[in-house]
């Protein structure tokens, strides 16, 4: 779901940008890198922590056996 948006998003921006080429496509574009580099860095640190929590779970469920 949410890479669908990313691309949605990508190709929203690269078609607003070829198109029009006002100013406003150029700081849609810039502003959706942004959020693009926000969402995959927030998709990043919850893979990570997911992947800790399963670790330590893991772990717990070994020690109590």
């Amino acid at each position: 779901m949410v890479r669908i948006l990313i691309w949605g998003g990508e190709l929203g921006g690269i078609i607003m940008f070829v198109v029009f080429r006002q100013y406003q496509a150029g700081v849609f574009f810039c502003f959706w890198h942004l959020i693009r580099f926000f969402l995959h860095s927030l998709l990043f640190l919850r893979c990570l922590w997911q992947s800790g929590l399963e670790k330590i779970i893991l772990s717990r469920e070994r020690n109590t056996k």
